[in-house]
């Protein structure tokens, strides 16, 4: 079946339409057909040029991946040196363990998703990324989310984690990039406030 045709009718300049004419009939091609072959050209690189585009986009997105990867292996340039940082008290882990659940189960809710199984599965990819992350946290970071009545986080196993609070928590980095939110608050806001944060997230 031919592909149907429509005509276009457009204003150009005597000289113009004569030099169209002059190298259609070089080509051995129609007006028409040198058009349409000018038109296509046209618009391929067009194309080509978005794929450039979206090529630099990609490899833009990855070393800022990168960069923050190298950021949350710290050594310490998250915090500003003027500001003293304390290590994580008993409380404080308390209430980072209560935020951590009460968000994971909010996404849950709001995503619609059926088992929380599912939801671990999705989310756990954001945290193995982190280089200090090793087999036995995911264990106990399971525990934490899934479990009903857990065993709160240590205040030694969250300082160990974070040097003593001079690198970002992997826990809560993963949060932001699985729940793709700027919104969450800072690790000492959480620290402090604790769960009654999540009612105003997402």
């Amino acid at each position: 079946m031919s592909e149907r045709r429509h005509q276009l009718n457009v204003n150009i300049t005597s000289d113009l339409l004569s030099a169209i004419k002059k190298t259609a009939r070089k080509r051995g091609v129609t007006i028409g057909e040198f058009i349409t072959e000018l038109a296509l050209k046209e618009i391929g690189e067009a194309e080509s040029e978005n794929l450039v585009v979206n090529s630099l986009n990609e490899r833009i997105t990855t070393l800022e991946s990168e960069l923050l990867s190298l950021k949350r292996s710290c050594p310490g340039q998250e915090q500003p040196q003027q500001i003293k940082v304390m290590p994580f008290t008993q409380k404080e882990t308390e209430n980072c363990t209560d935020f951590m659940r009460a968000l994971f189960k909010k996404v849950i809710n709001k995503r619609k998703i059926k088992k929380s199984i599912i939801a671990w599965n999705d989310f756990l990819p954001h945290v193995e990324k982190f280089k200090e992350w090793t087999p036995s946290l995911t264990i106990r970071l399971k525990e934490v989310l899934l479990f009903e009545d857990p065993e709160p986080w240590s205040a030694e196993e969250l300082n160990n984690l974070t040097k003593n609070k001079q690198c970002p928590c992997p826990v809560r980095e993963a949060l932001v990039s699985w729940t793709n939110s700027t919104d969450i608050p800072d690790q000492q806001t959480i620290c402090n406030e604790g769960k009654s944060l999540v009612d105003s997230l997402l």
